[in-house]
């Protein structure tokens, strides 16, 4: 029943605070979106899901730019989401 700062004892993945900043473009887009990770020393899991819920793509952010190919996705919108709270962004398929 120990909260965060509290006598708990956290690992240091959970210690480490970043501040995560990315940049989603061109968006919307036909077949490719790119994603730049300000923070590329670290290596983020996203995945790509429709307003439903259902997942189309999956992969990792452990590169300054990372290109994911959305050629294949049917024209919609979407919902990028990471595996760092607080991270969501909309996507726009053509």
């Amino acid at each position: 029943p120990f909260t965060n700062g509290e006598g708990s004892v956290l690992s240091t993945q959970q210690n480490l605070s970043i501040d995560l900043h990315f940049s989603l473009f061109p968006n919307p887009s036909n077949n490719f979106i790119f994603i730049n990770n300000y923070n590329s020393i670290i290596e983020i899991n996203y995945a790509i899901n429709n307003i439903m819920g259902q997942q189309f793509s999956s992969g990792k952010l452990n590169s300054e730019i990372t290109k994911i190919d959305i050629n294949q996705l049917p024209s919609d919108q979407y919902i990028l989401t990471t595996d760092r709270i607080g991270n969501e962004y909309f996507i726009v398929k053509e």
